[in-house]
């Protein structure tokens, strides 16, 4: 069994209309986690942004739309 880290960031549910935030948790692999804290060190990128290019790119792939 590998170690797992849990993430826990608050999402905003619509920035314009300024309603209260979302909280998401997920869990990924801690190796994954430390692989991309040296990545966003050095590029300045959010994991949330992140998160949410791979989530659009895999409903993408599968043909679903917004």
């Amino acid at each position: 069994m590998t170690d797992r880290t849990w993430l826990e960031r608050e999402i905003p549910r619509n920035s314009s209309r300024k309603l209260p935030k979302r909280k998401l948790t997920y869990m990924i692999d801690e190796k994954n986690y430390q692989r991309f804290v040296k990545a966003s060190d050095s590029q300045g990128i959010t994991m949330s942004k992140i998160v949410n290019r791979a989530i659009h790119n895999y409903c993408d792939s599968l043909g679903i739309p917004y």
